[in-house]
């Protein structure tokens, strides 16, 4: 159980950093290292195939949901501004 955790809070240090300092490209190979690190401790830590999994899946989506948190609370509303197509940036 302590794995789990570890690997949770680990792949959301991740995704909140990736946020500060790149774009949203740069959460391709982020993700690919959580998933190739998080199998390895998975596997090492002797889980078995299905909770390997669980544990993989559960490190990127919470690495995916800090990257969109930390975007959307530095950002805030420029970040909705940003996104529209026919108005530019005040």
């Amino acid at each position: 159980m302590t794995l789990v955790l570890v690997l949770l809070l680990l792949s959301a240090l991740m995704g909140a950093a990736t946020a500060l300092t790149f774009r949203v490209v740069a959460m391709i190979p982020v993700s690919l290292s959580i998933a190739v690190a998080s199998a390895i401790a998975a596997r090492a830590h002797g889980l078995q195939l299905l909770p390997g999994i669980s544990v993989i899946l559960g490190c990127l989506v919470v690495a995916q949901l800090a990257f969109v948190l930390v975007i959307f609370f530095v950002c805030g509303r420029d970040f909705m501004k940003a996104n529209e197509i026919d108005e530019e940036i005040d």
